[in-house]
């Protein structure tokens, strides 16, 4: 399984992470809770800020972070317990995560309303045990989610569908990935299913804005000179050259405004393939810029591997003329611990240039 990302300018990521991104989140999830006046309705002028807000319902908002990927959340599905697991809510000076200590709900333990998978309340699925099968010992949901797919925050749904197979009889690959035909394998089972909450926003779109305003005066000046070339023409002055001049620097300023983009190959390989031979990459950006891409593993892999950092491997290389660049990273340094590697094996390969960003991630097969 492949999961792609959206580029993103850097300075937009920088920008929301200090707003949200506690210093914990690269390693654990953590969730803020929050609340916002919405479906406010303006009463009969003039009126105050308290009229106003006397028509508003509460509407409560969770900040989930984990691994650096960070969703705005609405509480939509009802369902206010049993959420997402925030590590930063945590009690402190524990020596060891109990049962209670990742479960307990929030305020007074770490479990949040924030359900960003679709659930099923079947007691099958709701035991300490069986939610800590899908995830280790330090488990990032206080529940084992009931789709078929992930939702791109550093989830496997490899991870849990034998899972909910082994414990309930469903197989979630057979059940259409709708709201409908889950609720429907759920109440089969005779429980009540819970839709996952409204995702409000992601990084990727909080970051939209900000490329928008960092291109905009690219765009502005393209616009410009497009302009140009119509008044020429339309003059029908003589003056082929100044046209393909013009041509030649809207050309490039597209090219300049380029995003970063990195792109996985057809074939994933296993983590030994990895090791002896590396993984094929390209890459497309700005013209001539340089590059520098890294392959990385979680914490606890390479934890277990015996490895000292997540960074497996480095690569820098420079995009050509056209923006693009072809290249194999291969991780040398840690290739005898992945030839141990066992099972399936999550990848992150991030790529950074300027004031751009990107990042894909894959599964690879043992």
């Amino acid at each position: 399984m492949i999961r792609r990302h959206r580029s993103w300018v850097t300075s937009a990521a920088v920008a929301a992470a200090a707003l949200c991104l506690p210093a914990v989140a690269g390693a654990h999830s953590s969730v803020y809770e929050t609340t916002a006046p919405a479906a406010c309705t303006a009463p009969a002028t003039p009126y105050t800020a308290a009229q106003l807000l006397a028509t508003c319902t509460t509407q409560t908002r969770y900040v989930f972070t984990n691994h650096g990927n960070t969703y705005l959340l609405r509480e939509s599905n009802g369902k206010t317990s049993g959420g997402a697991i925030s590590y930063a809510h945590r009690p402190a000076g524990l020596a060891a995560a109990s049962d209670f200590d990742i479960f307990a709900p929030f305020p007074q333990g770490p479990t949040t309303g924030a359900q960003p998978h679709a659930t099923c309340d079947v007691a099958a699925l709701d035991s300490p045990a069986v939610v800590r099968s899908w995830q280790g010992a330090d488990p990032f949901y206080a529940y084992v989610p009931f789709q078929r797919t992930a939702v791109g925050i550093d989830d496997n749904a490899a991870a849990w569908l034998e899972v909910v197979r082994a414990a309930t009889g469903v197989n979630l690959e057979q059940v259409a990935d709708t709201d409908a035909a889950r609720e429907t394998a759920c109440q089969g089972l005779g429980d009540t299913y819970h839709p996952a909450d409204a995702t409000q926003s992601t990084l990727a779109s909080w970051s939209a804005g900000q490329v928008h305003l960092a291109t905009a005066p690219l765009h502005d000046e393209i616009a410009e000179q497009a302009a140009q070339i119509g008044a020429l023409r339309a003059a029908g002055a003589d003056s082929a050259a100044q046209i393909s001049a013009l041509r030649s620097e809207i050309a490039a300023l597209r090219l300049d405004r380029r995003t970063l983009k990195l792109s996985l190959p057809a074939t994933i390989p296993s983590p030994g393939a990895l090791a002896r031979n590396g993984i094929a990459l390209s890459l497309a950006g700005p013209a001539r810029r340089p590059v520098s891409v890294r392959a990385l593993i979680s914490a606890a892999k390479a934890n277990k591997l015996g490895l000292r950092s997540r960074v497996i491997g480095r690569r820098s290389v420079v995009l050509d003329a056209d923006g693009n660049a072809t290249f194999t990273l291969v991780p040398a340094q840690a290739a005898a611990a992945l030839e141990r590697a066992e099972g399936s094996l999550a990848l992150a390969l991030d790529a950074t240039t300027g004031d751009r960003h990107t990042v894909v991630s894959a599964s690879l097969g043992g």
